[in-house]
């Protein structure tokens, strides 16, 4: 199979990406598994939070390869291909490799009678393919909260916690503090805990679970080492390098890292294409924050087009996020608010109509804005929002060039 087959297969096998409560029932599926990792004793970071978890963990990676220590990376969602979840020193895992491993997974699951979900299912494989890697480090990113997701069948030795912010409320709560402690949900007692927690307020809230739970804790905020002022990309970094001198490995550099869909830059035919997945309000005001930075942009170039398109969330997050992507835009800048092809796609311009205080034009197929770039001078597009759209218009961008879309990394 090529890698769109392979994720054809699980969409026939599994269905699309959705939450399927049940963590017993992914315990009881795992048990061997489980048993079969605690007599490995790897060393295992979770990484949790409602952003910067992917950059996090990728940056803990590169830090596990630069020092040669044996790994295994679990992420999620994708862009481009299923194997970007699995990973290892010597990078993702081949197409074929997870193909029969999938199949073999399948068969295990029917064997053993128990209903899985897309994301369950993947992270069942992972757990098998991590045990015959035999790896001494387990990184692995929540998907989604952290207290009822699977990889929290795994007792973290150090939990990574990111950022708290308002994301997917109709399974986590409205409020912060629910929030945080389904995020909480994957500390052990007796572990260790590192924080990037901006609100004096959140930090608050966690030292009674620290206390009670006797965890060694460290949060970047309150120790001085981040501020405010400190964009999200050094968060994360700072955050993972922290996470590695806690979990007991000598200190090495900090290593560059961009990461799929979240600051790549693409050439294609003579346009330059800057991509950041974008998701909720939170993400979108740091991502903002962050291209208008000095550290981003020195050269204080602008985007001749943005390209925005979202998931379904509440209209007032949709609206917020356009007003604030348009921050980005000056008098040269066309906003372009559209869609793509999802389930989970923000449908239809309803929503955008009654919007203020952006002057964003909505097109109703993105692949309309093609026609719309200058042929006869380059020009520099920020494809933003939805990780789904990101992927979506990687996809057509490679499969519309005369060989592989020739990627270009960004300097940070």
């Amino acid at each position: 199979m090529t890698a769109t087959e392979l994720q054809d297969w699980l969409l026939s096998h599994y269905g699309r990406e959705t939450f399927l409560p049940g963590l017993e029932r992914v315990v009881g599926f795992l048990k061997s598994e489980i048993a079969a990792i605690e007599s490995l004793k790897p060393i295992i970071i979770t990484v949790a939070g409602t952003n910067g978890k992917g950059e996090t963990a990728l940056t803990l990676a590169h830090m596990a390869r630069d020092a040669g220590v044996p790994f295994v990376l679990w992420t999620s969602p994708h862009l481009l291909s299923v194997t970007e979840r699995f990973q290892n020193n010597q990078g993702e895992i081949l197409v074929e490799q997870l193909e029969e491993k999938l199949v073999a997974g399948e068969e295990i699951r029917r064997h053993r009678g128990v209903g899985l979900s897309y994301y369950e299912a993947l992270w069942a494989v992972f757990m098998r393919w991590g045990i015959e890697q035999k790896a001494k480090l387990w990184i692995l990113e929540v998907g989604l909260g952290g207290r009822l997701d699977a990889v929290n069948v795994l007792n973290a030795d150090v939990v990574a916690l990111t950022s708290i912010s308002r994301d997917h409320q109709d399974l986590l709560g409205t409020t912060y503090k629910k929030i945080l402690q389904e995020k909480l949900g994957v500390l052990r007692a007796g572990r260790r805990l590192v924080s990037a927690l901006e609100l004096r307020y959140l930090r608050q809230l966690t030292l009674p679970q620290v206390e009670e739970q006797k965890l060694s804790w460290s949060d970047l905020f309150e120790t001085g080492e981040l501020s405010c002022k400190s964009s999200f990309s050094e968060r994360n970094r700072k955050l993972a390098l922290a996470t590695w001198k806690a979990a007991g490995f000598s200190e090495v550099a900090l290593p560059s890292v961009v990461l799929a869909g979240r600051g790549e830059t693409w050439h294609w035919q003579q346009h330059e294409w800057v991509f950041y997945g974008s998701h909720n309000p939170d993400g979108m005001r740091k991502m903002v924050q962050f291209l208008q930075s000095n550290s981003y942009n020195l050269r204080k170039e602008f985007f001749h087009q943005i390209w925005v398109a979202f998931s379904q969330r509440p209209e007032a997050d949709l609206r917020s996020m356009v007003r604030m992507v348009s921050r980005l835009a000056n008098k040269q800048t066309d906003v372009f608010i559209t869609r793509f092809t999802h389930p989970k796609a923000a449908s239809g311009d309803g929503w955008w109509r009654h919007g203020e205080g952006s002057s964003a034009t909505y097109i109703h197929e993105w692949t309309e804005l093609l026609s719309k770039l200058k042929s006869n001078e380059p020009q520099r597009v920020l494809v933003v929002g939805s990780y789904y759209f990101v992927a979506e218009v990687q996809s057509y961008l490679r499969a519309h060039s005369s060989s592989s879309a020739s990627t270009d990394i960004a300097s940070r």
